[in-house]
């Protein structure tokens, strides 16, 4: 059972939102990361890739702010 988010920063929701297509037929599926407790989005970022360090350096940037 996920741990239920009890103040703000508790717990971050993070997942890659439905992908679609631009009008240059260029796949995008941004990554979302939200705080579950006030569900305020943190970063909605399109990566050039969604692997593992490219998923880090975004939650990289977003522990610096």
């Amino acid at each position: 059972m996920p741990e239920k988010a009890t103040k703000p920063n508790h717990v971050w929701t993070v997942d890659f939102k439905c992908w679609w297509y631009t009008p240059e037929r260029e796949k995008v599926n941004p990554l979302t990361v939200r705080d579950d407790f006030s569900k305020y989005i943190l970063s909605i970022k399109t990566l050039k890739k969604g692997d593992i360090a490219s998923v880090k350096a975004e939650f990289t940037r977003l522990f610096s702010i």
